[in-house]
Formats: structure tokens, C-alpha cells, sequence
């Protein structure tokens, strides 16, 4: 019984150094990233959402300042300068995506910290699900991050802060997708049904995602609704108001984004005030301006997940968070190629910043997936060619992309004014 007790508490120390080293490796990793970055004069997305923290009206003047106000409570609240607030601010929401990343392999996996090779796997997956990029080709495109984008963006803040929300969003997405109308939880001393307290939980991540950065509901609200509208037919219109009421949750969020829509491109100001050219529909207007065929940007972006649903094809689709993962990132995808804003707001690309959020949720479930499936069907060497291939092949493409994303991090420490 000693012994046993002892092995618990050896494992539960693992488990926590898991927690704990992973999470602190990413979050100095971006800290000294985007410390490095706050002192660029031009073409400096966090100097510029930086500067708005320095005074409570600066920030409330900002459409989407969830990020803004923790910087500014940091800034207010530490004898710091706001470049380091800035950058803790940054680091804190990538340590978090982190900790979920962690807590997805747990799930996914479920690794034997027995076994101390599981505290080197599920800390090397969480980190390099944060840190790959797009591969790159220099005869396609010289400059590595404009014209393809990345799984993992660094520069834009908004986009770090909502990262672990959307990947949060997901999960207990398909949690409740997957939840019975009679399964029950227990929250803050009473009985809850289970639906019920997801949707609460939802609501309000999906709010304060919002405030960080609106073009979550981009990707997510399309995916729910054409469920509800499959739903919908299926029911033949008799489950209109059940259906009605499972997406209240949606209210808040949706009140949001109107009054962000409204304060853009309508009412104005902001301390960049309003934008006057609007929005219109420009079918790949924006796509090709960096890179020379948009379709080799995508793959360049997406080899490695788009190599492992192709393989396992008859077997990811079953599973409810890919699904998830899978329709946002088309929805993220079509809204990108589809809108456009006018004028000199077009080369912003705005519109595709949905798609990076669903590329990176989508990284990290294809990851964490084809690692154990290696685990559960290791090739030998007695394994058939096409085996062997199956792996073997998406592991290089992974590779790839780890050694691209990681260079590329090393060289604007030491370059930053080349920093895209």
C-alpha cells in the first residue's frame, strides 16, 4: 500500500512538471520575442496596441481590448514599463494555450507518467505545437511569414489572446455536442445538467474571446449554424425552439460583434478613428498579394495536418473536436478568400486572422492525433512499405515544419526589424 501511494505521488510530481516546464519554456520564449518587438518604431503590431494601454480612455477606445486590458492592468498595477507589461501580457495567453495543449495530449493520449519518456513527449508536443511554421521555399516566396502566414503568429497580440480561448471554445464545443440531455455536474454547491453548465461556460469564454479579438465568430458562429440548420431539416422544423434555446449562449458574443462591426466601419472613434472604404465581397483579392499562387501558401502552411487527414481520413471525421477544428478552419478559409476590406485596408488581410485561429487549433489536434496513432501502431521493421509511409512521411513533413518555425524565431532574436 506504501508502495503504491509512493508511485502516485511520483507520477503526480511528473504530471506537474509537465505543467509547469512546458508552459514556462513558451512563455519566455514569447516574452523575449515580443519584448524585442516593442521596441521596433515602424510596422509593429504590439507597439502599436501597446501604446493604447498607456491611459484607461486610450484603451477603452479600442474596439477589441481583452488583450489591452491586461496589459494595462499589468502596466497600472507593477512598477514595470509597458513594454514589459506588453510582453508578460503576450506570454501569459501563449502559456495558457500551452497548459490546454497539455491538458488535449493528456486527454487524447492519456500518457503513462510512470514512465519518465511521457514527461519528454507530452512537454515536446505542447511546446513544438507552438512554435512551427510554415515550411518554406525560397524560390516561392523569399519573405517566410508574409504571403503564407503561420500556425503561430507571434507579432500579433490580439491573436495570442485569443488563441487559448478558441482552442477552450473547442473542446468543451464538442463536449457539449457529445453530452447527454440527462447527464448532470456538480458546480458551486448544486446539481447542474451538464448542457446546461457548458453553455454558461461557453457564453462567456465566447464573450471575453470576443473582446479580444472578434474574428472567433467568424470561424465559429458559421460552423454552429449550419449544425442548428442540419438540425434543423432533420427535425423537419419541430425542434425550432429547442434549437433556438440551445443557442442562447451565442447572444452576448453576437451583441458584441455588432457593436465592434458598428464602431470600425459606422461610428468611429477609435484613436485610428473609423475606417471610411467599408467592407466589400472580392473573391481572392487579398490572397495573392504576398506570395505568387495562394494554393501553394496554404499547403505550405498546412502540410503536416492536411498529410494526416488524408492518411486517417476514415477515422479523424468520427471524432467530434476535429470536426469542429476541421469546419472552422474552412470556415476561417472561405471568409478569407471571399471579403475583402476597400482601399489601403485590403493589404491588411483582417479577414483571414479567423483562419490562422482555426489553422492553429487545427495543428494541435492533428499532432497530438498522429502521435498516438504511432503510439497504438508503431511501424516495425516487418511493417509493409505503405506502413512504414504513412508515418514516416507525415513525421518529415512535421519536422519540417518545426525546424522552419524554430530558424525563423532564432533569426529575428537576433533581426527584428526583419521580423516578417
Amino acid at each position: 500500500m506504501e508502495q503504491k501511494t509512493g508511485e502516485n505521488e511520483r507520477i503526480s510530481r511528473i504530471r506537474r512538471a509537465v505543467y509547469i516546464a512546458a508552459p514556462l519554456f513558451i512563455f519566455i520564449i514569447t516574452y523575449i520575442l515580443v519584448l524585442k518587438e516593442t521596441g521596433l518604431e515602424k510596422n509593429s503590431d504590439v507597439a502599436s496596441h501597446m501604446r493604447k494601454c498607456l491611459s484607461f480612455e486610450e484603451m477603452m477606445s479600442v474596439s477589441h481590448n481583452g488583450w489591452h486590458i491586461v496589459c494595462y492592468l499589468l502596466y497600472e498595477m507593477l512598477p514595470i514599463p509597458i513594454e514589459t507589461a506588453a510582453s508578460i501580457a503576450s506570454a501569459l495567453f501563449n502559456a495558457f494555450a500551452c497548459v490546454l495543449t497539455i491538458w488535449l495530449c493528456e486527454h487524447m493520449m492519456k500518457p503513462d507518467y510512470s514512465r519518465k519518456e511521457s514527461f519528454w513527449l507530452v512537454s515536446f508536443l505542447s511546446a513544438s505545437a507552438l512554435i512551427v511554421g510554415p515550411l518554406y521555399l525560397r524560390f516561392y516566396n523569399p519573405r517566410y511569414y508574409v504571403g503564407q502566414s503561420s500556425p503561430n503568429p507571434w507579432h500579433s497580440p490580439t491573436t495570442m489572446g485569443v488563441r487559448p480561448f478558441a482552442l477552450l471554445i473547442t473542446i468543451l464545443t464538442a463536449f457539449l455536442w457529445d453530452c447527454g440531455e440527462e447527464e448532470t455536474t456538480r458546480a458551486f454547491g448544486r446539481v447542474w445538467k451538464r448542457k446546461t453548465a457548458l453553455q454558461i461556460w461557453l457564453g462567456i469564454l465566447l464573450l471575453a474571446a470576443t473582446l479580444i479579438k472578434p474574428s472567433i465568430l467568424t470561424i465559429y458562429l458559421p460552423v454552429c449554424g449550419i449544425r442548428a440548420l442540419i438540425c434543423l431539416v432533420k427535425g423537419k422544423g419541430r425542434n425550432l425552439l429547442t434549437l433556438i434555446r440551445d443557442h442562447l449562449y451565442f447572444l452576448p458574443s453576437a451583441a458584441l460583434f455588432l457593436f465592434q462591426f458598428m464602431k470600425i466601419y459606422i461610428i468611429g472613434g477609435t484613436a485610428s478613428a473609423k475606417t471610411t472604404e467599408g467592407i466589400e465581397i472580392a473573391l481572392f483579392k487579398v490572397t495573392n498579394m504576398a506570395a505568387p499562387f495562394f494554393p501553394v501558401s496554404v499547403v505550405l502552411r498546412m502540410a503536416f495536418p492536411f498529410a494526416v487527414i488524408i492518411i486517417w481520413r476514415k477515422i479523424v471525421f468520427k471524432d467530434t473536436m476535429f470536426r469542429i477544428s476541421f469546419w472552422q478552419y474552412v470556415a476561417g478559409m472561405l471568409v478569407f478568400w471571399i471579403f475583402a476590406e476597400k482601399g489601403s485596408r485590403a493589404s491588411h488581410g483582417n479577414f483571414g486572422w479567423g483562419n490562422v485561429i482555426a489553422s492553429s487549433v487545427l495543428w494541435i489536434w492533428c499532432l497530438i492525433f498522429f502521435v498516438r496513432q504511432w503510439k497504438s501502431e508503431a511501424p516495425t521493421k516487418e511493417s509493409s512499405a505503405g506502413t512504414k509511409a504513412k508515418y514516416i512521411v507525415p513525421a518529415c513533413l512535421f519536422f519540417w515544419h518545426l525546424a522552419a518555425g524554430s530558424a525563423y524565431y532564432f533569426h529575428v532574436l537576433h533581426n527584428m526589424a526583419g521580423q516578417l
